[in-house]
């Protein structure tokens, strides 16, 4: 697991950003994870945020599932563009 090998924050920040590039519903699970954790959330927020953005997802319930608490966490305005993004998107999703 490369967030156990990863034992300074800016390295589990770098790990979250390979993890949001994984296109499957055990990577937004797992990103979902670290939302609560105030160092890593806003990088965690922002995985998801691209995840959910990607239009052929088939993640679908994984996506609705982690999109409500990552919207909660916005508090960088790099991450309202994608935010915005991931909102409409929840809309969309059934």
């Amino acid at each position: 697991d490369a967030m156990k090998a990863a034992p300074r924050v800016e390295e589990k920040k770098q790990a979250l950003a390979g993890i949001g590039k994984l296109k499957d519903a055990a990577a937004i699970q797992a990103l979902a994870g670290y939302l609560g954790d105030k160092d890593l959330q806003a990088e965690a927020a922002a995985a998801v945020f691209r995840l959910a953005a990607d239009k052929g997802s088939s993640r679908a319930a994984a996506i609705k599932k982690a999109i409500r608490p990552a919207l909660a966490t916005i508090s960088k305005s790099d991450n309202k563009k994608n935010a915005k993004k991931a909102a409409a998107l929840l809309k969309q999703i059934k």
